[in-house]
């Protein structure tokens, strides 16, 4: 087995296949490689690793040269699909537009070892992709090359590739031509692909020539498709002979149904049947608008175990927990506070995804088992279909629709589940859908927090002691398919609600962060920005607070925190040691060896950040015409945050008046790595900034009598374009390799709420915003 690389992926050793089942049948060249794992399996004939282990991600050329790429990533919108393209498109030089792109789901293709890694959520894929990916196609050029050279008679040191054919001087071959008898050629190892690709940027650096591909805005590969109606989404999918469904579901926290009665659903044409699930009531019909109907038309008796239930109550709990001492989850120095107080509070966040929750299920009478879903990890979905079934997981084949909409909740796969009790109780396939409705009472929320900030400062302004208490749900322990239950306490910290309040670049002296696991039975779970939503908005609004009371430029007070000095050094050798402390104290994972802390990957990890903060704060500042929080009628707000290993600032520029708060312009700076696709990071940014604005200005779930409030648009609604800013995102270049990109969120809302201080001198602690927050103070 070849030697691991550093990132921890295997040396990219590549196997050849023979003929694949299913998706990548066929003639022609087609290599395979694992995704994630310890090392890389020879591959039998019909597609199967050692162990009988299928493996993660292939790229197949056919012998009509069309170029197919199947991994295990879900595309979502956030276009993992024109990123990966690219990248093959550059090593093979083809076009991306004629590249294909599938998802490989689960059954015919994935390992099911390695069911839990194959997820798309924090951003994964480019980062992930970038060195295998480009193997692959390095290996597969290598082959058609050889193959040509055979054919030819000629060196292969004297043959080029260029727009998908073979060439030699006057003579050319398409990739097609070739494609079956590369197939026959050994694959080159690990060392031959490095020296092919060392060679490659040897003649590019020579040459003074960039990529073809990478690093260009390369249009979105699927965007006619979607543009002419022929993206296939979950709600597309078509199976002969299918019913239609929908759900209908508490509207009560944790509440279940004791009396269904469908007399009247039964007097509408079309209607077939209602399927009670440990979920809620399944309504099931020839047509979807007719299940809908006759959902209506049900006469539903809920119980509701929480009447006292509020967002009030909630609040209230949370707000008392934090007076007390927490869980630690960071500690430097002494961990003291200060005399200085500041109390915040955030709501329960809806992830509105535009395609509503579904899926397409069939449990055929053999027991096998089919599901079609817009689902980021089928994996899972393979197993709670499997469990459900009552069949092994090998019964069960997943295939992964375009997603319309994702943010982590379709990491959750509640729906799947349901759609496979309806499917096997119709004994039909069955096509379930939520209504808008449903999908709001239904979600899993990014959790409700209360935070307390007790600090004090030194002579110069600055921090010199900070410590911050959290109280709010664990998403941790809230990681479950089946219907929500009230998890118990975890054993620890979990890091998903202290991330963005811990590992910061901004160091004490004096430091403590603590957490209180408090479960309202609201269930939880990611939502794009994570715990960083709320620990980034609390920090950055402080800073920005203590920069005025000090007197001091917003961004000089930020840069001044992120100095070099002895007392930095000092503090950030704490950082680590704490750390280090707590990962060498933790037990090894079941059946795994322990890993030894890496201290000084985690310094330089830390102060990488810190360089991230300074220049994107540098670059928003400079780009957005920062003037100290003043521009003429204008009024400005800054921001910085890392998350998912990208760092992000914001510069928000508004308008307030009587007529109210308009967005005017947002200025974007992002440290992301090498950028694969600018257009595609770009397009991210974009979307990242309207969802933050959206959060900060319009939404919240709320809790009554222990029922969901706001559960349509129309209560908890979306940014509109008219109301959208004007929005520039410019790149810190640097880095050999992309990151994640979905980090632009936790920046937004402090960016904006500290532009209003500048405009009518008030300082917001909770979101969304109050009325009263917009009027002077």
């Amino acid at each position: 087995m070849a030697k691991a690389d550093q990132d921890g992926l295997s040396r990219r050793e590549l196997v050849r296949l023979g003929v694949l089942t299913g998706v990548v049948a066929g003639s022609g060249l087609t290599l395979s490689c694992k995704r994630r794992g310890a090392g890389i399996a020879r591959v039998a004939a019909a597609g199967d690793g050692a162990g009988g282990q299928r493996l993660a991600s292939y790229v197949q050329i056919n012998d009509q040269g069309a170029v197919r790429l199947i991994m295990p990533w879900t595309e979502a919108g956030q276009g993992i699909s024109t990123g990966l393209a690219t990248l093959l498109g550059e090593e093979l030089d083809v076009e991306p537009k004629d590249i294909t792109f599938q998802s490989a789901g689960h059954g015919d293709l994935i390992a099911e070892a390695d069911k839990d890694s194959h997820e798309t959520g924090g951003g994964a894929g480019i980062g992930e992709s970038w060195g295998f990916v480009r193997d692959m196609a390095i290996a597969a050029r290598m082959m058609l090359v050889s193959a040509a050279a055979a054919q030819w008679g000629v060196d292969a040191k004297e043959i080029t590739v260029s727009k998908g054919k073979v060439v030699h001087r006057d003579k050319s071959l398409p990739y097609g031509a070739l494609a079956t008898a590369a197939s026959a050629l050994p694959v080159p190892g690990a060392e031959a692909i490095d020296t092919e690709r060392k060679k490659n940027e040897a003649d590019r650096a020579t040459a003074k020539k960039s990529f073809t591909y990478i690093g260009k805005d390369v249009a979105r590969v699927n965007i006619l498709d979607k543009i002419l109606g022929k993206a296939n989404f979950g709600v597309d999918t078509v199976v002969e002979g299918m019913l239609a469904a929908t759900m209908v579901h508490s509207p009560f926290v944790g509440g279940q149904a004791s009396r269904v009665d469908d007399a009247a659903a039964k007097a509408i044409p079309g209607f077939r049947a209602v399927v009670q699930t440990p979920y809620g009531v399944g309504v099931v019909a020839d047509t979807f608008p007719v299940a809908c109907a006759a959902a209506r038309k049900l006469k539903i008796t809920w119980s509701n175990p929480t009447p006292a239930l509020s967002s009030a109550l909630i609040a209230q709990q949370q707000k008392a927990l934090v007076e007390t001492t927490g869980t630690v989850a960071e500690k430097v120095g002494a961990g003291a506070g200060g005399p200085l107080v500041f109390h915040y509070e955030f709501p329960y966040l809806p992830h509105a995804t535009l395609e509503p929750q579904n899926c397409t299920a069939w449990v055929k009478p053999n027991g096998d088992v089919e599901v079609w879903a817009p689902t980021q990890s089928p994996g899972k979905a393979r197993e709670l279909a499997a469990r459900i079934a009552g069949v092994e997981a090998k019964q069960v084949k997943v295939h992964v629709t375009l997603v319309g909409g994702a943010f982590g909740r379709r990491l959750r796969q509640d729906y799947v589940g349901e759609a496979v009790h309806i499917a096997k109780a119709m004994k039909v396939p069955v096509k379930m859908i939520w209504t808008r409705e449903q999908d709001f009472i239904r979600d899993y929320y990014r959790p409700a927090s209360q935070h307390k900030v007790e600090l004090a400062v030194d002579g110069s302004g600055k921090v010199a002691a900070w410590q911050h208490r959290i109280a709010c749900s664990s998403i941790t322990a809230w990681d479950n398919d089946e219907p929500p239950k009230i998890p118990g306490a975890l054993d620890g910290v979990d890091e998903w609600a202290v991330e963005g309040a811990i590992k910061q670049p901004y160091l004490r002296p004096s430091l403590n962060v603590e957490w209180h696991q408090h479960e309202s039975g609201v269930p939880v779970t990611w939502l794009r920005g994570v715990g960083h939503g709320h620990t980034g908005f609390v920090v950055e609004t402080i800073l920005d607070e203590l920069a005025a009371r000090a007197n001091v430029d917003a961004l000089t007070y930020r840069l001044s925190m992120l100095e070099d000095s002895a007392d930095y050094t000092k503090a950030l050798d704490a950082q680590v040691a704490f750390h280090a402390a707590r990962a060498n104290a933790a037990p090894a994972k079941e059946g795994e060896k322990k890993e030894e802390f890496d201290s000084k990957a985690f310094k330089d990890g830390l102060l990488a950040k810190r360089d991230a903060y300074v220049a994107t704060l540098k670059l928003a500042a400079e780009k957005g015409g920062w003037r100290g929080g003043a521009n003429g009628n204008r009024f400005q707000g800054l921001a910085v945050h890392e998350s998912l290993g990208s760092t992000v600032a914001h510069m928000v520029e508004i308008e307030m008046d009587a007529r109210g708060l308009r967005v005017k312009k947002v200025v974007c700076a992002v440290a992301s790595g090498f950028i694969d696709n600018p257009d595609i990071v770009r397009q991210s940014m974009e979307g990242s900034i309207i969802q933050g604005l959206t959060a900060a200005l319009k939404q919240e779930i709320t809790i009554d009598k222990g029922a969901f409030v706001k559960t349509t648009f129309l209560a908890c609604p979306l940014l509109s374009m008219a109301e959208s800013p004007e929005i520039e995102v410019h790149f810190v270049p640097g880095g050999d390799e992309p990151r994640s990109i979905d980090s632009g969120v936790p920046a937004v809302a402090p960016a904006l709420c500290n532009a209003i201080f500048r405009a009518n001198g008030r300082r917001v602690r909770r979101l969304p915003l109050l009325p009263a927050d917009l009027v002077k103070a």
